[in-house]
């Protein structure tokens, strides 16, 4: 029985393989052709991001994205699109990581705010376009000095 199920699962992993190999595009050298130079694309960062929310998926344009706050395990990011903000089971170590860094930055360990959206900016607080005041923390101060420095 159990040597059955190996065989099955053994059997299965050729097949996806085999499935992949066949997908690949195959390019072959014309003879009497040179090959044409690889053109190298320049990596273009994505407009907008994936979460997984209410059993779907949600497409968030980084555009609309206001700031974004942490509570536990969850996110509520905040869009100009809507007046409630979107309750997403993420962490903000994770998304740190996938938003754009010339476009947005951990300020306190509760918050992510787009840069574009700063209109005023202290060495403890930041006010958004929008009436909303967030907190600077301490261990993000140094980083964000060198931001406004920057600018």
């Amino acid at each position: 029985m159990v040597m059955t199920a190996v065989l099955v699962l053994l059997m299965t992993l050729c097949v996806i393989t085999a499935v992949r190999l066949l997908k690949k595009p195959v390019t072959e050298p014309v003879p009497g052709k040179a090959p044409e130079p690889a053109t190298t694309n320049p990596i273009v960062p994505p407009a907008t991001i994936r979460f997984k929310t209410d059993y779907k998926t949600v497409t968030v344009a980084l555009d609309d994205i206001r700031y974004i706050e942490s509570m536990s395990e969850y996110i509520k990011i905040y869009l100009d699109s809507q007046t409630d903000p979107l309750i997403v089971l993420y962490s903000l170590k994770r998304l740190v990581e996938e938003l754009p860094q010339d476009r947005f930055m951990r300020i306190h360990r509760s918050y992510i705010v787009a840069l574009d959206r700063i209109r005023e900016a202290s060495a403890t607080s930041v006010v958004l376009d929008s009436p909303v005041t967030l907190p600077v923390g301490e261990s993000y101060r140094p980083a964000f000095r060198e931001y406004l420095r920057s600018k």
